[in-house]
């Protein structure tokens, strides 16, 4: 089974949708196709129906990757349509009040569930959870702060009000410093991680839950951002099956889920994605192998929050070139987008696949060697294509001023990290569907920049 699959690239008619868009919003703007992200989907269900004998696999849309609403109603809609439980993975109020607001509109989806795991866990965000119009509700805890805050809110609670409604889950943290050493995982699962509880933090609160008669806990973990590597995903699962097996002997209650979380990544480069049917035999066999004694102590619900997976193919940022610099055997291809607009190549040194579309002549046929395309912030590594502090190693065809480069897989991560750094205005967003285009969200104007500032300019 190969353990990637690759994406497609846009196709003639696409392009000429972008043109046609682009003559009506200008540029920079997103654009997300609808049949990519229904594609990411089918690819989803058919991987989960395969593995269903064995594993209730459950399936959360991470906002954090993608937070307009009208994206998350495709999503949602699209689970639907082909037999998947809608699932919503909340990382914080904010996320709860775009969900909210979208069942406002639409009203409820039939055995919606939602998973919420927040850093800055309060007692009124719980009772704002609570409202939100789902027929279940997972609380990740993440320190023994947030394990008295749920004790205490519990308390406060009549068993009618939240029996079967309020699950509990722990997020844990994993120790990898001895075979990850500096790498980018020790972020998650080394000793600096700032997530989870520790094995002696979990013993205090795994006493605690049996003290309060609590009859089923759940299990999560964050694997990381992005990644690529199928053994490597092996490697923090085995990891996490082992800690939970380990902790949970001593105690009566059940283990209702284990939330694995997401990170299934992409390569932007070669536009290759994990293939999902490899992660779940993984899943499987690693389940098998570590719980095979405790059935029926653990229950078989594997949770999964891939929000990269299911909308960042569907995204394309158009962008124009406004200017182009040659000096000796380099070109600098200067576009009218930046980190303000897209931040991942700034942040991560993730650079994504470049497209074009040739405005004057459609036949350019010259390629450029050491090319570089930036942005149009004033901030110096503001690069869309390789390391600043490196060699160009971009290709392209010869382009003017006025043509328009698109860049590839940006629906993740994309518009919900834009920013007005540099005085710049976040850009609109349009979902493309069954042949039309629609404004999903409008781009900022000039007034946004000092939305809120108060009028008394005169200090004294």
């Amino acid at each position: 089974m190969k353990k990637t699959i690759l994406l497609r690239d846009l196709n003639e008619n696409e392009k000429y949708q972008i043109r046609d868009i682009v003559e009506n919003y200008g540029t920079p703007l997103y654009i997300y196709f609808y049949d990519r992200i229904d594609d990411q989907i089918k690819i989803l269900t058919s991987s989960i129906k395969k593995f269903s004998q064995i594993l209730k696999i459950k399936i959360y849309f991470a906002l954090l990757a993608n937070q307009n609403p009208y994206i998350l109603l495709e999503i949602m809609q699209n689970f639907e349509k082909y037999g998947l439980e809608p699932g919503v993975f909340c990382a914080s109020r904010g996320h709860l009040y775009i969900l909210s607001y979208l069942l406002d509109y639409i009203g409820s989806f039939e055995n919606l569930s939602v998973t919420y795991s927040d850093v800055y866990l309060t007692e009124d965000n719980i009772d704002y959870l609570c409202s939100i119009n789902a027929s279940s509700f997972y609380i990740i805890l993440q320190s023994l702060n947030h394990f008295k805050i749920i004790k205490q809110y519990l308390s406060k609670k009549s068993k009618n009000e939240i029996k079967g409604k309020i699950n509990l889950g722990i997020r844990i943290k994993l120790n990898f410093d001895k075979k990850t050493g500096e790498d980018i995982y020790s972020i998650y699962h080394g000793k600096n991680a700032r997530f989870g509880l520790t094995k002696d933090d979990l013993g205090i609160v795994l006493y605690e839950i049996e003290d309060l008669g609590i009859k089923e806990v759940g299990f999560s973990i964050y694997p990381g951002t992005n990644i690529q590597s199928l053994k490597k995903l092996e490697s923090i699962y085995q990891e996490f099956f082992n800690f939970v097996e380990e902790n949970i002997r001593n105690f009566s209650f059940k283990v209702s889920f284990l939330d694995i979380g997401g990170g299934f990544g992409i390569n932007y480069r070669k536009r290759e994605i994990l293939n999902l049917e490899s992660i779940f035999e993984t899943i499987v066999k690693l389940f098998n192998r570590t719980f095979y004694k405790l059935t029926p102590k653990i229950e078989n619900n594997i949770f999964l929050e891939p929000g990269r997976f299911i909308v960042a193919p569907a995204g394309i940022l158009v962008s124009k070139v406004i200017d182009i610099k040659v000096e000796k055997d380099l070109k600098f291809v200067i576009v009218d987008a930046g980190l303000s607009h897209f931040a991942r190549p700034y942040i991560y040194n993730q650079y994504h696949k470049i497209d074009f579309i040739h405005f004057k002549n459609n036949k350019k046929t010259k390629m450029w060697k050491n090319v570089f395309v930036v942005g149009c912030t004033a901030a110096s590594g503001d690069f869309f294509s390789d390391n600043p502090l490196g060699k160009p190693t971009l290709q392209i065809e010869e382009v003017e001023i006025g043509d328009l480069i698109l860049f590839y897989d940006v629906g993740a991560y994309g518009h919900c990290m834009s920013s007005n750094f540099c005085g710049l205005l976040t850009p609109p967003e349009i979902l493309v569907k069954n042949g039309k285009h629609y404004l999903i969200r409008e781009g900022e104007k000039f007034e946004n920049l000092i939305y809120g500032v108060s009028p008394c300019l005169k200090l004294h």
